[in-house]
């Protein structure tokens, strides 16, 4: 009904052929289009191996365990979902909810991904969605192409007394877009 946009106690009976009226049954519908006030912020993984301890960048790729903060603790009627594909598909990681601190553990993040939390209501209201791209890298860096000792003159890869004349000098040549 499209006038039904508020709380309202839904009446409904059935009539015959014959205009018999059967009896009414009633139903209180309650419209609950408020979204959860309660945010969350992902705050770590663990472990977050990058050049910064919270850039998000790691290269363990055997599952991660992600750390979050609630702007206060969880309503009775409130749940914290959590994706690891992109808001694609989402979980109920309530249980992983200790007042406003979350501890959440995902076997499944073993490749780079943007995961996402978010509160919502026993009314289905989405609260606001936190984002974090994770970085799951395993693969070395590349190695020098070339390591030239200018005094190795004849390029033996000893220096002899003749080569070594006060300061070694080493050259690195490193592979192509590598600083």
């Amino acid at each position: 009904d499209a006038n039904l946009t508020s709380t309202a106690t839904v009446k409904m009976k059935v009539v015959d052929v014959s205009d018999n009226d059967g009896p009414v049954a009633a139903q209180e519908v309650t419209i609950d289009t408020t979204p959860p006030t309660t945010t969350v912020d992902i705050t770590s993984i663990t472990d977050d191996t990058g050049s910064n301890t919270n850039d998000f960048i790691t290269n363990d790729n055997d599952g991660l365990t992600i750390g979050a903060t609630l702007s206060a603790g969880l309503a009775s009627d409130e749940a914290l979902m959590y994706s690891n594909d992109n808001g694609l598909t989402w979980s109920d990681i309530t249980a992983d909810v200790a007042g406003t601190t979350v501890t959440h553990t995902d076997a499944n993040l073993t490749s780079t991904n943007t995961i996402q939390m978010k509160v919502v209501d026993l009314a289905g209201n989405d609260g606001t969605v936190n984002t974090q791209l994770v970085t799951i890298d395993t693969t070395p860096p590349l190695a020098p192409t070339a390591v030239t000792i200018t005094e190795d003159t004849n390029n033996d890869g000893i220096l002899n007394g003749t080569e070594l004349d006060g300061n070694v000098d080493v050259q690195i040549d490193l592979p192509a877009g590598v600083e």
